[in-house]
């Protein structure tokens, strides 16, 4: 019988997650080593089992991070220039037409070159959505302080009951594509 690498994996974090506080990348090294060293054989199968996930997940940091680094280095009038120099024959001065975005809920990638209104409409929203839902947590995480003397715990001063039903009466912003 084949092993269930991700239930193992499963079963292995659950037994190794603290209770306390921890700096996720350090818990992850150290979790990495423990089976590096115990059991290699559920580390390799648990990854290669994920590897189009892990990949896919890296794809999308690779496209948010080159889109953030054209974003930054561009000065404002760098469209206008670069459209210049792209109607003089510079076939490169358009890179930033070259990114790609999702545009819709299937996860369809397309060249912002190639992008529709409707396109753009969908990337908007899916900002909107993002926003919203940062503001949401910022709205819940600020009231839950306004409860919580200096010096004290979200343990000490609610039940988890109590700290449900706050989140669950505050309600999130509607969100809008358009």
């Amino acid at each position: 019988m084949a092993r269930d690498y991700r239930a193992d994996f499963q079963a292995f974090i659950e037994q190794r997650m603290p209770s306390g506080d921890y700096v996720l990348p350090v818990l992850a090294g150290d979790l990495v080593t423990e089976l590096r060293q115990s059991d290699p054989a559920l580390l390799r199968g648990w990854l290669d089992a994920n590897a189009a996930q892990f990949l896919t997940q890296w794809l999308g940091d690779q496209a948010r991070s080159q889109r953030g680094r054209q974003a930054s280095d561009a000065p404002r009038s760098a469209f206008k220039d670069a459209a210049d120099r792209f109607s003089g024959g510079d076939e490169n001065a358009l890179k930033q037409f070259d990114l790609h975005f999702v545009v819709s809920d299937d996860m369809l990638r397309r060249r912002l070159g190639d992008m529709t209104k409707a396109d753009h409409l969908f990337v908007a929203g899916e900002h909107v959505k993002r926003s919203n839902a940062a503001l949401f947590e910022a709205a819940f995480h600020r009231a839950v302080a306004k409860r919580i003397p200096a010096g004290k715990t979200t343990s000490e001063v609610l039940t988890e009951d109590e700290y449900l039903r706050l989140r669950s009466s505050i309600r999130a912003p509607k969100t809008s594509a358009a």
